[in-house]
C-alpha cells in the first residue's frame, strides 16, 4: 500500500464512495480512512458500515497525509476554502472534479501544498478505474508517484495533459453507464426469450467481460473485432445492421458529448 497515513476523503458522493470501497478493497486499513460529507448522517453511515471515521469538513484533513476532494465541480471552491487551513503543508491533495483547474486550485490552497488532478471512474471500487491523472506544474515527483501509485492500486492510471481531464472522465465514467444501460437491454431480451434473470446476467456479463478482454489483448480495433463475428449474410452482421438502422451509434456519440464532464 502506498500510504501509511491518515486519508481523508471529502465528499461521498459516487466518486468518493468508490474510492472509500476501493481503498478497503485494496486492504487499507480503516483506522486510517476519513469521510466528511455535506450530510454527516451520510459520513456517520459510511463510518458504521466500514468502520472508517466520520469527521467534520474542517476536521477531516487536519493531520491526514492525504487529502482527496470528490466535491462536484460548482462546490469545490467552497470546500477547500474550508479545509485548506487544515491541511499540513507536507500532505498531498488530490482534486478528483472536472473543475476547477491547477491554476484555480493553487489559489485556493497555502503555497507548497502538492496537488494533483484525477479523474477516475467508479470501477475503481472493485480495482478495474480507469483513472486520468495529471500533477501540477511543481508537484514534486515523490507526491505525484505516490498518489499516482494510490490509483494504479485500483486500476489503470494514464497521464493526459490537464484539458483532456473532463474527456477522459466522460469516456471511463459515463461510457461505464452505457456499458451497464446495454447490459440491462441484452438481459431484458434474454427474459423475453424465457431464460432467468440470474442466468441471462451471467451471460451477458461473460459476453461483455470477453469483449473486454479481446479489446485488451491485442491491436485490433472495436469495428475489427465486430467484423470478425459478422459472418456474411448471418444473424450477427443483422443484428449489428439493426443497431444502425436504429441510429445506435450516433446516439451513444450523442449521449456522452452531452453529458460531458466540465471541461477547463
Amino acid at each position: 500500500m502506498t500510504w501509511a497515513g491518515p486519508i481523508a476523503i471529502i465528499g461521498a458522493g459516487q466518486l468518493g464512495s468508490a474510492l472509500l470501497e476501493g481503498l478497503l478493497w485494496a486492504g487499507y486499513d480503516p483506522r486510517l480512512l476519513r469521510v466528511s460529507t455535506r450530510r454527516p448522517g451520510h459520513a456517520t453511515e459510511l463510518a458504521a458500515r466500514h468502520g472508517v471515521t466520520a469527521l467534520p469538513l474542517a476536521d477531516a484533513g487536519r493531520g491526514a497525509a492525504l487529502v482527496v476532494a470528490a466535491a462536484r465541480p460548482g462546490q469545490m471552491p467552497e470546500v477547500v476554502a474550508q479545509i485548506a487551513a487544515h491541511i499540513a503543508p507536507a500532505a498531498g491533495f488530490v482534486s478528483m472534479a472536472g473543475a476547477p483547474d491547477h491554476a484555480t486550485l493553487a489559489g485556493l490552497l497555502p503555497g507548497g501544498i502538492p496537488v494533483v488532478r484525477a479523474m477516475p471512474n467508479p470501477a475503481m471500487a472493485a480495482g478495474a478505474g480507469l483513472t486520468g491523472f495529471n500533477p501540477a506544474p511543481g508537484c514534486p515527483e515523490q507526491t505525484a508517484s505516490r498518489v499516482r501509485e494510490l490509483f494504479g492500486e485500483l486500476g489503470t492510471v494514464i497521464d493526459v495533459p490537464e484539458d483532456r481531464l473532463g474527456t477522459i472522465g466522460s469516456l471511463a465514467g459515463h461510457g461505464q453507464a452505457v456499458c451497464y444501460y446495454v447490459a440491462d437491454a441484452l438481459e431484458q431480451w434474454g427474459v423475453l426469450q424465457g431464460l432467468g434473470r440470474a442466468e441471462t446476467r451471467q451471460i451477458v456479463a461473460a459476453a461483455l467481460a470477453g469483449a473486454t478482454r479481446m479489446l485488451t489483448a491485442g491491436d485490433r480495433s472495436p469495428a475489427e473485432l465486430q467484423h470478425r463475428l459478422c459472418t456474411p449474410g448471418g444473424t450477427t452482421i443483422r443484428t449489428v445492421s439493426e443497431l444502425d438502422a436504429s441510429g445506435v451509434r450516433g446516439a451513444v456519440i450523442a449521449s456522452i458529448d452531452g453529458g460531458r464532464f466540465a471541461q477547463d
